[in-house]
């Protein structure tokens, strides 16, 4: 379902000089709060402000908190639930209203701006660029460069002639996503038509409309430096994996020392380190992905637009760090009741962690996992790693039933 969005109308719109982006944004964008959690607003005439649902869905009033400082309570008058948007009432407030722009003057690089208030209730002002439209949750929705913080859902945003042209929604990766003005002022049934009058789609719009409805699927969340996929094996000498990725140009992290550490897990999730130290550098590859990076661009460019390939992905290399991790000496250490948790780190900080449930049988070479074809496709011998420890009475010859350990990406 999509991230809810509040409504809160204040003050008539303001008739002669028009305003810039910036002006626009610092004069009509307030605070909201339901005493609780606080998030963005805008007033679109002088006692009615928009805010997001999500703080008013029981709450019956909150507080607000204007451009000039001033605190002052609003009850809520009237909600729309497929926008997600709450209009508030603050009645004994005159306030700067927001004059009511579209969608349809926007173009790819044109300037927005927003003010969003932190918990202190100090404001910022954030100005960025309109990406594009992107097709999601039933609805079409606008892609601004803007990184806001997620807790200014609801601030207005203002277009090249200072008007209101969206409502934050929610974030992906590093955008923000808008809800078009159009989705919360138009039509006979919008929750503004007795504070502002009614408007009606044109026709660009009501074609976006149309497209957003045939995408009633979530928004997936964009690639990011950020995030890290791995697979996690073993040999029959050491654990083996992958860490997919993407890494910086300049000063990669695969180029940088990699630490490692095996920690045991008992019953009562009290945890003992049995292993820790840097990878050895005969140990770590780093294998560029150009065709899995070319495949992501283009699925990222046909979701989230050219211009977040360009300024996320581009800047980036993306291939596996490949690694291998002797099992001695910590293999002595390993008790058959426990289980066991392999986590890497990055020089940049990033981690990658992996259960082991059966490290018993692992160490004593009697089950074979991926890495053991791994080891021989990347070239890592294994006989870089110490023998296996000493298998028990019991499991000499094999007798622990032979398993092969899925090969996973979280």
């Amino acid at each position: 379902m999509r991230r809810a969005l509040g409504v809160v109308v204040l003050s008539l719109a303001l008739g002669g000089c028009s305003k810039t982006p910036e002006e626009a944004a610092k004069l009509y964008n307030v605070q909201t709060s339901n005493g609780f959690k606080f998030a963005g607003g805008v007033a679109v005439t002088d006692q009615h402000i928009l805010t997001d649902l999500s703080l008013f869905e029981t709450q019956k009033s909150g507080q607000v908190l204007d451009n000039t400082g001033k605190n002052f309570g609003a009850a809520k008058l009237s909600k729309d639930d497929f926008s997600r948007v709450v209009v508030l009432y603050a009645e004994d407030e005159v306030l700067p209203a927001a004059k009511i722009g579209s969608s349809d003057d926007l173009t790819e690089g044109a300037k927005l701006a927003t003010q969003v208030y932190n918990e202190k209730g100090e404001p910022e002002l954030l100005v960025g660029a309109f990406r594009g439209w992107q097709f999601g949750d039933g609805v079409g929705y606008l892609v601004t460069d803007i990184n806001a913080p997620k807790e200014s859902i609801g601030a207005g945003y203002f277009g090249p002639d200072g008007k209101l042209v969206g409502l934050q929604v929610t974030k992906r990766g590093k955008s923000t996503l808008l809800l078009p003005i159009e989705y919360v002022v138009n039509g006979p049934k919008a929750v503004t038509n007795t504070l502002i009058g009614e408007h009606l789609d044109s026709e660009a719009f009501a074609a976006k409309r149309a497209e957003g409805e045939k995408h009633p699927d979530p928004i997936p969340e964009p690639p990011s430096f950020e995030q890290i996929l791995w697979e996690f094996a073993f040999s029959r000498t050491a654990l083996v994996g992958a860490v997919v990725m993407m890494d910086k140009k300049d000063g990669p992290a695969h180029a940088a020392p990699v630490k490692f550490l095996l920690e045991s897990v008992d019953v009562e999730s009290k945890r003992e380190v049995v292993g820790e130290g840097a990878v050895e550098p005969a140990n770590l590859k780093w294998a560029p992905q150009a065709e899995a990076f070319a495949d992501l661009k283009k699925n990222a460019g046909a979701i989230f637009g050219d211009a977040f390939v360009k300024a996320e992905l581009d800047p980036y290399d993306y291939g596996e760090l490949r690694f291998r991790i002797p099992f001695a000496p910590f293999c002595a250490k390993v008790d058959a009741a426990r289980v066991y948790v392999l986590t890497l780190t990055l020089a940049d900080g990033r981690k990658a962690s992996e259960n082991f449930q059966d490290m018993a049988n692992i160490c004593t070479g009697a089950e074979e996992g991926d890495g053991t074809a791994w080891e021989k496709e990347w070239g890592m011998s294994s006989a870089a790693g110490a023998a296996p420890a000493a298998a028990d009475d019991d499991d000499k010859g094999g007798k622990a039933k032979k398993k092969k350990k899925k090969k996973g990406r979280k």
